[in-house]
């Protein structure tokens, strides 16, 4: 799923309800978000960070030296466990996938705040989503 917030921005009470719950199930039948571990999409993500001109981030004028996001989905690819480490007294973004009740919101947050529904997006609320364990 790869929808812009175009795609729900208009919707009445009602439909963004039946939207998040359709986000929901979506991710529920798929599957936590993992980024792939498949060679093809390693090596594209290779194939990427390869390509990208790294002088870009360097700027001469201002002495300033900006982050680029490249190679990041390859370095999170071989490690699937980091979703499992916990944060202080926190639940970890897959136990919050794993309880029914607070994904719901995790979509929720996404639909309010976020400008898209991906799994890259899914990710990052995850991340950020934080309860403490009872």
């Amino acid at each position: 799923m790869n929808l812009n917030k175009k795609h729900w921005v208009g919707m009445s009470d009602d439909e963004l309800s039946a939207f998040n719950i359709e986000v929901f199930n979506f991710y529920k039948n798929k599957g936590f978000p993992y980024f792939s571990t498949t060679k093809s999409f390693r090596d594209n993500e290779f194939k990427k960070l390869n390509n990208y001109d790294f002088k870009r981030t360097i700027n001469t004028n201002n002495k300033v030296i900006t982050q680029t996001m490249h190679g990041l989905s390859l370095a999170w690819s071989y490690m699937p466990h980091s979703w499992s480490v916990r944060c202080n007294n926190q639940k970890t973004p897959l136990e919050a996938f794993n309880d029914d009740e607070m994904f719901m919101k995790v979509v929720q947050k996404r639909l309010r705040f976020g400008d898209n529904i991906s799994a890259n997006g899914i990710r990052k609320m995850l991340k950020i989503f934080r309860c403490s364990i009872s």
